[in-house]
C-alpha cells in the first residue's frame, strides 16, 4: 500500500501548538500514518512540531509551499523558512509552485531554490498547475530535468493532470525516480472558473468525475508505491469537522491505493 497522507484542505485552523495537537491527533486517528503540513501549521515552531509528530506517531513528508516568482528577496526568504522546516520535521519533500515566466532566470532562481533545500536533507517538488505554462507533465519534466532529479521532482495532482493537457502517455512514461509524490482529490464537473474549481469544487476520492482507477492503476502497474497526499479543496467540505474530514478522506481514499 502507498502512504497515505492529509495535505492540508480542511476547514481546521491551526493557530498555535495546542491546535496542531488537535489536527495531529484527528489526522492520526483516522488511519493516516503521514501528515503534509503547511509552513503556518507548524506555527513558527518547527521542532516543537516534531516532537507533536512523534507523540502521535505521525511522520511529515514533505512541507509546502515554496512560490518561486520574481521577487528574489522574497523567495529566497521562503526557502530558508521552508528548508528550515523541512529539516526539523524530516520531510523529504518542499512543495513549489513556479509563479514566474519560465525562462532562463526563473529556472536558475528554481534551482538555486532546490540547492538550499537539498542541504536541508529534502528536494523541491515542482507542482503542475492546471493553467499555465507548467500545465502538463512534459512541461513541468522539463524544469525538473534542467534541474537534475537529484535536486528536484515532480508531483503530480490528480486534479491538475486531469484538467491539465497532460496525457496518460506522459503519465506511463514519466520516469519513477522524477516522480516525488502524487496529490490525489476527486471534483465536481467544471464550473466557469478553473481557480475557483481548483479551491472550492474538489471531492472525496470516488465522488466527482476522474477517473481515479486508471490513474492509479497506470502508476501500480509500473510498480510506484510512493507517497499519496490527500488534497481536497471544498468550500462544502471545510465545513466538516476535522474529525470526519480527516476521517472521510481516508476511507475514501485508501481504497484506491490498498
Amino acid at each position: 500500500m502507498a502512504d497515505l497522507s492529509l495535505s492540508p484542505g480542511s476547514g481546521f485552523e491551526v493557530r498555535s501548538l495546542d491546535d496542531l495537537d488537535t489536527y495531529l491527533g484527528a489526522v492520526a486517528s483516522a488511519g493516516f500514518r503521514s501528515v503534509s503540513l503547511g509552513l503556518d501549521q507548524l506555527v513558527g515552531d518547527p521542532a516543537a512540531a516534531a516532537r507533536l509528530l512523534e507523540v502521535h506517531g505521525l511522520r511529515c513528508p514533505d512541507v509546502l509551499a515554496l512560490r518561486v516568482s520574481r521577487h528574489e528577496e522574497e523567495v529566497r526568504v521562503q526557502t530558508e523558512a521552508l528548508a528550515a522546516a523541512a529539516e526539523a520535521v524530516g520531510a523529504e519533500f518542499v512543495l513549489s509552485l513556479i509563479w514566474a515566466r519560465l525562462g532562463e532566470e526563473t529556472i536558475d532562481r528554481f534551482g538555486r531554490c532546490a540547492d538550499r533545500v537539498l542541504a536541508s536533507g529534502a528536494r523541491l517538488a515542482l507542482e503542475m498547475p492546471p493553467i499555465g505554462e507548467l500545465n502538463s507533465i512534459g512541461a513541468a519534466m522539463r524544469v525538473v530535468d534542467a534541474v537534475g532529479t537529484k535536486r528536484a521532482a515532480l508531483m503530480v495532482d490528480t486534479f491538475h493532470f486531469c484538467r491539465g493537457t497532460s496525457t496518460w502517455d506522459e503519465l506511463e512514461a514519466v520516469p519513477l525516480d522524477s516522480l516525488g509524490y502524487v496529490q490525489f482529490d476527486d471534483a465536481l464537473a467544471p464550473g466557469d472558473d478553473v481557480m475557483d474549481d481548483t479551491l472550492n469544487r474538489r471531492t472525496m476520492p470516488g465522488d466527482g468525475e476522474f477517473p481515479l482507477e486508471r490513474f492509479v492503476s497506470t502508476l501500480r502497474s509500473r510498480g510506484w508505491s510512493g507517497l499519496v497526499s490527500v488534497e481536497v479543496l471544498s468550500a462544502d467540505l471545510r465545513q466538516l469537522d476535522i474529525a470526519t474530514f480527516a476521517r472521510q478522506a481516508y476511507e475514501t481514499t485508501a481504497p484506491y491505493w490498498s
